[in-house]
């Protein structure tokens, strides 16, 4: 029995022995995704409803990181910061009279200086450009039809790669690029949905 009672008091003494953590303590919140809109989208996808912001592309230029989020569903804010912590939220870089804006990539192509916005709207892919990461990217038009989620791939040898999914299959898809407007040949079907037994 005093076997017990010893192995009692110690089990109580190792529980009660270490602080708690005061309920006043802090925990980390995402200090970017505080904005939220009212969003009532007819297409690609009904929806109607609260959003935050979210599908975010950073990039790093000149020293700083440059955050593009969905935001609005017809417009894009640049976030700017100097650590990825704290956060300025900038002007509106790009935006349309079409709902369903969603997933922008942004990428620096150091050939010609110029920063490129692939966007997803109405279920199709667009591209945008600008001279500056927090400048207004002017539309250039479609891209892909039934294709979202865009990000432009530039690999060591230059050649140019546009991974995105495409609509409604969700296969993924890389369509080489000649340039960051021009296609290159046709696309490849690089990943498969895996079919359910249902």
């Amino acid at each position: 029995m005093s076997r017990i009672i010893t192995i009692a008091v110690l089990l109580a003494s190792l529980l009660f022995s270490t602080p708690l953590r005061p309920a006043t303590e802090t925990t980390y919140s995402n200090p970017v995704l505080v904005d939220t809109y009212s969003i009532r989208r007819l297409k690609p996808a009904p929806y109607t409803g609260s959003l935050g912001i979210g599908d975010p592309a950073v990039i790093f230029h000149e020293g700083k990181y440059y955050l593009y989020p969905t935001g609005d569903n017809h417009s894009y804010n640049v976030y700017v910061s100097d650590d990825l912590v704290h956060w300025t939220k900038g002007p509106k870089v790009f935006q349309t009279d079409e709902t369903g804006l969603w997933a922008p990539d942004v990428f620096f192509n150091p050939d010609d200086g110029m920063f490129y916005l692939y966007y997803t709207v109405d279920g199709g892919i667009g591209v945008a450009s600008s001279g500056r990461p927090d400048g207004v990217f002017h539309d250039l038009g479609s891209l892909i039809r039934n294709a979202i989620d865009a990000h432009m791939f530039r690999d060591d040898d230059g050649g140019y790669y546009l991974y995105y999914a495409r609509y409604p299959e969700f296969g993924i898809f890389v369509q080489p690029m000649a340039s960051p407007l021009l296609k290159k040949g046709g696309p490849v079907h690089s990943l498969r949905r895996p079919k359910t037994g249902r």
